[in-house]
């Protein structure tokens, strides 16, 4: 059972709105649609949760996959926006993305590959290289060492950055990522790196998180 099903079940959706930056990669999508003249664009959403960017992307024309490792995130998701003939859901680990070689045109990651240790994330970049095709952008967000977790809970050995068991937010680990360690490992599992950017926004009043997010945002593409 995935560390988010009992959130889930416990809290049904607990990210609502489309984020300002998913709906900026919709146009780097659809200009590379018409670059390379695709009239059907597949887009991975890697580690999707509740399906709130499935269905925005669902909505903006693309053929959309959703992969999550947590089937009541997917069931929420089905329930949602089950009229859509144009998103297809995948129960799967983040490193395990059971599509053939060079199957997507576009991936967002956001906010997932953090929770993985540090074999599922290095396997989780290899996976997605290896289903998007050659020149494909992919947009990935992950925890950034600047974030008010870092440090907090238990240092994970062999790991360094990662920590478990961090007081205020529910079970599992994570890692905390910076730009110069993003800017290390992305062209070793074969990508080009666009931008890197740090990103803070402050805790909304009544959210379901505990800390204000800092992230870092990477553009980059599929040699």
């Amino acid at each position: 059972m995935s560390s988010w099903d009992d959130t889930y079940k416990k809290h049904g959706t607990v990210q609502h709105s489309i984020r300002s930056d998913v709906i900026e990669m919709v146009n780097v999508f659809k200009a590379n649609q018409r670059y390379e003249k695709i009239s059907k664009y597949r887009v991975l959403d890697h580690c999707c949760g509740t399906g709130r960017h499935v269905q925005y992307l669902a909505r903006e024309g693309f053929d959309v996959v959703g992969l999550d490792n947590s089937e009541e995130a997917l069931k929420i998701t089905i329930q949602q926006y089950k009229e859509f003939g144009n998103i297809r859901l995948v129960l799967s680990e983040m490193n395990e993305i059971p599509f053939s070689d060079k199957y997507f045109n576009g991936a967002i990651s956001i906010l997932g590959i953090h929770f993985g240790n540090k074999e599922q994330r290095e396997g989780a970049f290899r996976s997605l290289r290896k289903v998007l095709k050659k020149g494909s952008p992919f947009y990935l967000a992950v925890l950034s060492k600047n974030h008010r977790a870092y440090g907090l809970g238990d240092s994970v050995d062999g790991d360094l950055d990662s920590f478990e068991n961090i007081p205020g937010i529910h079970a599992g680990m994570r890692h905390f990522y910076d730009k110069d360690e993003l800017e290390r490992i992305l062209p070793g599992f074969g990508f080009e790196v666009d931008s890197i950017s740090e990103y803070t926004e402050p805790l909304k009043e009544g959210s379901f998180f505990k800390y204000p997010l800092y992230e870092c945002r990477v553009l980059c593409r599929r040699r």
